[in-house]
């Protein structure tokens, strides 16, 4: 009789263990139609992911934030494919897309949205399908023109890579120097956001602080990030800079999370004519 109930605790342990493993392949391939056809409305089908591509020549980190990003035609080939995503496509969609994020050669090639908490794109995805793969948003009490000193963007880490799912590479140094920026389209232009660390944080460190504005806060913030980076970059970042923090599941719990931080780099950016 004890065999006969610890078979069955197996057995239901078992099915248990198939049942998720299902409903979340089901939710990844659900998640990847919705995807793909993010990718077919803003007409992003020419940034192949699989591709390397020819690196422009590099922009000069400033650190200071000059008044306004460049105006004259672009020279990055990343900026010239991203002017062709239609964000105002995808918001015949959904109405919650500020932007499109893409890191080159790689699978983060998403529509960005905001909501008005952290909790509803954790399982939804842009389309607002309720699903466990969720979307990439970026904090609900952060403006959407990245304007603040520091921003963040959410997404899962999902184990087959999508969403946010390659951002722990960037513990080797070699995978940072070859996906060095990340790039946001926007109505108003293209920003390139030159990565400077990468790290394990708390979600009570000051990684997640937000409202940041003193000189000595800022100067705390950029200590920290460096201090606590798996490498040692070479952009440096200063108290004028605005940073760009992405952040993923460890896979450990909720108490620490993956993070890529970047900073603005105006110069190499793209601001759309007026």
């Amino acid at each position: 009789m004890k065999k006969y109930i610890i078979n069955c605790i197996l057995a239901l342990i078992l099915l248990f263990g198939l049942t998720k493993f299902f409903i979340s392949e089901r939710d990844s391939q659900r998640s990847q139609l919705d995807y793909d056809q993010a990718v077919q409305i803003a007409g992003a089908q020419h940034m192949d992911q699989d591709s390397q591509t020819e690196p422009a020549e590099e922009a000069p980190i400033q650190n200071t934030i000059p008044q306004e990003t460049t105006a004259h035609p672009p020279e990055d080939p990343v900026i010239l494919e991203l002017l062709k995503i239609d964000l105002d496509a995808l918001r015949e969609e959904n109405e919650d897309v500020i932007g499109w994020i893409y890191i080159p050669d790689t699978k983060v090639n998403y529509p960005l949205l905001q909501w008005t908490d952290n909790e509803f794109y954790l399982e939804h995805t842009w389309k607002q399908s309720n699903n466990a793969s969720g979307a990439i948003f970026m904090e609900y009490q952060n403006k959407p023109d990245f304007s603040e000193f520091n921003t963040i963007i959410y997404g899962h880490n999902m184990r087959n890579g999508d969403m946010f799912g390659t951002l722990h590479y960037y513990r080797r140094p070699n995978y940072w120097e070859s996906h060095p920026h990340i790039y946001i389209a926007m109505d108003q232009g293209i920003l390139r956001f030159d990565v400077f660390a990468a790290q394990s944080a708390s979600i009570k460190s000051i990684i997640y602080g937000l409202g940041i504005e003193t000189e000595q806060r800022k100067e705390e913030f950029i200590r920290f990030a460096q201090d606590y980076s798996f490498f040692e970059s070479n952009v440096i970042p200063t108290t004028e800079d605005h940073i760009l923090t992405l952040s993923t599941c460890t896979g450990a719990g909720h108490a620490n999370r993956w993070v890529v931080l970047g900073i603005l780099n105006q110069e190499a950016s793209y601001k759309r004519p007026a």
